[in-house]
């Protein structure tokens, strides 16, 4: 009985750490994305910049469409991993609050338990 009371008692730090932990992957995971767009409008000015100066535009155009296919599907990933984070985060909430709604159901019924053997 003892253990499961010490098991108890530091689940919820286990929780508040594993909460904390995929909320900083998640936050790091929408940072990357951040960075990716700033890198895209870097890499749409330069190419401009490029197109403009260069002799041989088809050239440009060409590097600029294999750069702009690589570029979609690092986006593309990177949305499927923000994604899957959030998915993560919310089905975590839900648990939570199912846990909690049970937590509250015990609670009650341990208190009706024992205000009827006070009576």
């Amino acid at each position: 009985m003892e253990e499961e009371e010490e098991e108890f008692k530091s689940s919820p730090k286990k929780y508040s750490e594993a909460e904390a932990d995929d909320s900083t992957k998640f936050n790091n995971s929408l940072q990357e994305l951040k960075d990716l767009c700033s890198q895209l409008h870097h890499a749409a000015d330069y190419c401009e910049k490029a197109f403009v100066k260069a002799e041989e535009a088809r050239d440009v155009v060409e590097n600029t469409k294999e750069y702009l296919c690589r570029a979609v599907v690092t986006v593309v990933d990177h949305l499927g991993s923000v994604s899957a984070k959030l998915e993560c985060r919310i089905s975590t909430i839900g648990t939570a609050t199912e846990t909690e709604l049970r937590i509250d159901g015990l609670t009650y019924f341990r208190d009706l338990m024992s205000s009827c053997r006070t009576s």
